[in-house]
């Protein structure tokens, strides 16, 4: 392929066109290149304030956020303490503190000795037929919880305000009173990777959140068998990648809605890893490749075309006994990140209109 063609469907790409075969990235671009030396609190900083602010759910006075609001159900529902947590830091907020704090508690009182928590379906669930939570799910849930978790370390120990101010001492002080909990989840999590790795082998964004709960709380533990681990995980997603599109391959094709989340916790992971990581650049490269396919299922409108799609669809899966919806907040938050680790004003151009046409 000629450097003016290659160059052309780039543009298109970024110009909102839904070209329907990406051509992979020219990886030995250098205005491809990720900025290997920023962290998760550049990334948090590099949201549009609206969108942070319009994705941030408060949680209830007990501390539950999205389902648990309506009666504890699984921990998976409190992964909204990694906007809460960034939010935090951005805007130096100490009301914002103490509802990570209480989101925090509520979790936890829900954690059982070895590590893992407690699933309780709702009657109705239970009542229409839904199959019982079994031990892959509670793993699932644990994983999903500890990434979230992982991130909202990462955005507090990034953030010199949260280090070493008096205000947020008291927080900083609870963070570290659960050390064991964190560990013991960590523990859960490792003393059961056969059981994650079986079940999330062919989902990659899953293979992704099993990563960033591994080596971010290993980081924070300073756990490098546990890293190593994560670092396992990442690179059998990164097997499960598109070799001539750069999709991640999800259900033997493409999704947009699936491919947006993967790359926004690519683009997280990426930050978490030392700059030394010999796997980093590898993973980069990928994001890369998978960003610009990303760009091109994105309509006019800003609307993200399932067109094709193997998992979101009208019509496709469904969860919980809900059909599955495109999830466009980690599309978007993807490309504002892509804004940040690239300077490319385009990726803001494209998570603005996504935005606009979502909220």
């Amino acid at each position: 392929m000629s450097k003016i063609l290659y160059t052309v469907l780039c543009s298109l790409a970024l110009a909102g066109c839904a070209v329907e075969e990406q051509p992979p990235a020219t990886l030995a671009d250098p205005d491809w290149r990720l900025d290997n030396g920023l962290n998760h609190l550049d990334l948090t900083a590099g949201l549009d304030e609206d969108f942070l602010l319009a994705t941030t759910e408060l949680p209830d006075e007990l501390g539950a956020l999205s389902r648990n609001k309506e009666g504890y159900f699984s921990v998976r529902f409190q992964l909204g303490i990694l906007e809460l947590a960034g939010a935090a830091v951005r805007y130096q907020d100490l009301a914002m503190l103490e509802r990570v704090e209480r989101s925090l508690f509520y979790a936890f009182s829900h954690q059982q000795p070895d590590g893992g928590f407690l699933i309780t379906p709702p009657q109705a669930l239970t009542d229409s037929g839904i199959a019982p939570p079994s031990a892959a799910d509670s793993v699932s849930a644990a994983a999903f919880y500890g990434y979230a978790l992982a991130m909202s370390l990462e955005a507090w120990y990034t953030s010199d305000w949260f280090l070493t101010s008096q205000e947020a001492s008291g927080t900083r002080s609870f963070i570290t009173s659960l050390r064991p909990e964190i560990e013991t989840l960590l523990r859960y999590i490792d003393q059961r990777q056969d059981l994650v790795f079986m079940a999330d082998s062919t989902a990659p964004n899953r293979l992704l959140f099993d990563a960033i709960a591994l080596f971010g709380l290993g980081k924070w533990l300073d756990d490098q068998e546990a890293q190593d681990l994560g670092i396992h995980f990442m690179q059998r997603a990164l097997d499960q990648v598109s070799a001539d599109e750069g999709y991640f391959i999800e259900g033997g094709g493409w999704d947009s809605s699936y491919n947006g989340v993967a790359l926004m916790l690519g683009l997280e992971l990426f930050t978490l890893m030392d700059e030394s990581n010999l796997e980093k650049e590898a993973l980069g490269l990928t994001l890369i490749r998978s960003a610009l396919w990303q760009t091109s299922r994105i309509l006019e409108t800003g609307e993200i075309s399932t067109a094709g799609n193997t998992r979101v669809f009208p019509g496709g899966e469904s969860f919980l006994g809900n059909e599955k919806t495109v999830d466009a907040k980690k599309t978007i938050r993807a490309f504002y990140y892509l804004r940040t680790l690239t300077g490319r004003s385009e990726f803001d151009d494209l998570a603005n209109r996504v935005f606009d046409f979502y909220r």
